[in-house]
């Protein structure tokens, strides 16, 4: 919070720094900082009265350009702790020992949850039957406005088949703005979707 006053502190300064030598400028008169009280100085020479009314304008237009640029920076940007993922779970392989369970196709869903996270869900997504315990994991960053998700295998599955997973996490906190949700899988990109993150967030797709 001091931060944030220091910083409009200097915004009003510099503002202020600014609109006078503006003024001065535009009215033909010294600006002299060094000594406040005897900081203007009438110049003897005489402008014509369009010249005047062109600076004046011209100062005014000054002064309300660098009111809007203040006024702007009014509010403070949101600040939020730095991105985790949590709830991370990966299911068994949903094939059975005696058979495969019917394929019902790969898909994904996106849901807000409360403390500005966000709920991945990714159904039947393929790895190596053979999974030791915590071997499915996923990696998480945020760079900018791509929120990245890589699933990957620490150790690759001596098997000699595959099986779908399902993978749930939750991430957050995120600012209420707009995302490239990028996935990948083994750490190449396998597709990614566009979400506008607010407490109204929610989504499927079939991939």
């Amino acid at each position: 919070m001091m931060s944030f006053l220091k910083k409009q502190l200097r915004v009003i300064s510099a503002f202020l720094h600014f609109s006078t030598i503006f003024y001065c400028h535009a009215t033909k008169r010294q600006y002299s900082p060094s000594s406040p009280r005897q900081s203007i100085h009438i110049y003897t020479e005489t402008q014509p009265e369009t010249m005047k009314k062109k600076n004046l304008i011209l100062a005014a237009a000054f002064v309300f350009a660098c009111s809007s640029i203040f006024f702007s920076c009014d509010k403070e940007d949101e600040v939020l702790p730095a991105m985790t993922a949590e709830n991370i779970q990966f299911s068994d392989c949903k094939n059975t020992k005696n058979a495969t369970v019917g394929y019902e196709g790969e898909s994904f869903e996106y849901v807000y949850e409360t403390g500005n996270k966000i709920k991945l869900t990714h159904k039947n997504v393929y790895f190596n039957c053979c999974q030791t315990e915590n071997n499915l994991q996923i990696e998480t960053s945020l760079s900018g406005d791509s929120l990245i998700v890589n699933e990957f295998e620490k150790e690759p599955g001596i098997c000699n088949c595959i099986c779908p997973y399902d993978m749930e996490c939750t991430l957050g906190p995120l600012a209420t703005k707009t995302y490239w949700l990028i996935m990948k899988k083994q750490g190449t990109e396998t597709f990614r979707i566009k979400v506008e993150f607010n407490k109204k967030l929610s989504g499927s797709l079939n991939l």
